[in-house]
């Protein structure tokens, strides 16, 4: 089994922060907030998101996969890894 979490907040990577914020963005609550929380939450100084999950299960995949691709043998799915 493997578990990926977010205890480095500061340990983002690139387009990690700002995929998060996309998401965020779309939804009501966010548009709720004022100028000022709005812009706290864009300049955070951690880049770590709990949003960033996919992204690096993506990366654990394809890290996974690196090896059985040159051995010929069944990639593993980031259905199969999440679970």
């Amino acid at each position: 089994q493997i578990m990926i979490e977010t205890d480095a907040p500061y340990m983002g990577f690139n387009g990690c922060r700002e995929s998060y914020l996309r998401d965020v963005e779309q939804t009501p609550e966010y548009k709720g907030y004022n100028g000022k929380k709005r812009k706290k939450m864009r300049k955070a100084i951690y880049p770590n998101v709990p949003g960033a999950l996919p992204a690096v299960l993506s990366g654990v995949t394809d890290a996974l996969n690196e090896g059985r691709t040159l051995r010929g043998e069944e990639l593993y799915s980031e259905a199969f890894v999440g679970e």
